[in-house]
Formats: structure tokens, sequence, C-alpha cells
């Protein structure tokens, strides 16, 4: 190939990367993908957030009810995070954070969401004494 060839192939694939980033575009999901969890009491928790975005997008956080859950929280949540490049030369990533709790109470039921900006993706979780709940959703003992 010629240098001008060259040139142009690169440019193509540059364009090429940043039309399949724009369609992309940035996502924000949960784990497990259900809308309603139900774990039995003194189980664990554990949900995992899978932000896909570029270098200019927001962090994402956890969120219980509408507050923000910190990482000093007072009900025993562990947050952690962790990044990979999908494609450093338009500069997307992927960051999972997750929240995990290792013995589950009744305070811990909610809506948990997982934002970014104007983005979200939420799960209610319901805790339930064992023999003591009924439902079609996701059980987890």
């Amino acid at each position: 190939m010629m240098d001008s060839e060259k040139a142009v192939f690169h440019m193509v694939v540059l364009f090429m990367n940043v039309l399949t980033s724009i369609c992309r575009g940035e996502q924000i999901r949960l784990s497990p993908e259900v809308s309603e969890l139900v774990i039995a009491e003194g189980n664990r928790l554990q949900l995992d957030c899978i932000h896909d975005n570029n270098k200019n997008a927001q962090s994402a956080y956890f969120t219980k009810n509408g507050e923000i859950v910190t990482l000093d929280n007072d009900d025993d949540y562990m947050i952690t995070s962790k990044s990979r490049m999908i494609n450093a030369t338009i500069g997307t990533r992927q960051t999972i954070k997750t929240l995990v709790k290792d013995s589950t109470a009744p305070t811990d039921n909610g809506v948990f969401a997982c934002k970014s900006g104007n983005i979200e993706a939420s799960i209610n979780v319901i805790v339930f004494k064992d023999g003591h709940f009924t439902s079609t959703a996701a059980v987890i003992k």
C-alpha cells in the first residue's frame, strides 16, 4: 500500500470506530437482569452495574430508594469497581460496579438503581423470612 492509501485506510477505520461508538452510545444495566429480586433473609445480595461509556461520561453510582449509597454507608453494603478499555482509539470503556451485602435483613428491602447522568437501571429487592413469601419473581436462597 502507498502512504496515501494507508492514510485513507486509517481514516476509514477511525471513522467506523466513531460510528460504532455513536450508535452504541452510553449504556447502563444491572445484573441480575430482572425487575424484582426476592432473597431469603441472611443470604447474600450482589448487584453488578455494567456501564459502557466514554471518557466524558459521568461515573456510575448506586442508589437505594433514591438515596445515594456511599462507600462509607451504615448498611454494610460494600461497593467495588473495575474498568476495562473497550476501544482505546476513541476512549470507550466498560466499568462494572458491584454492590454486595453478605447477610441481608428486612431493612435491605427497596429499589436499588445504578445511575449515570440521565440514564439508570433499577431492581426491586425484597428480603423475606424463609417460608413467608410467595412470588413469581426470581428467588435466591
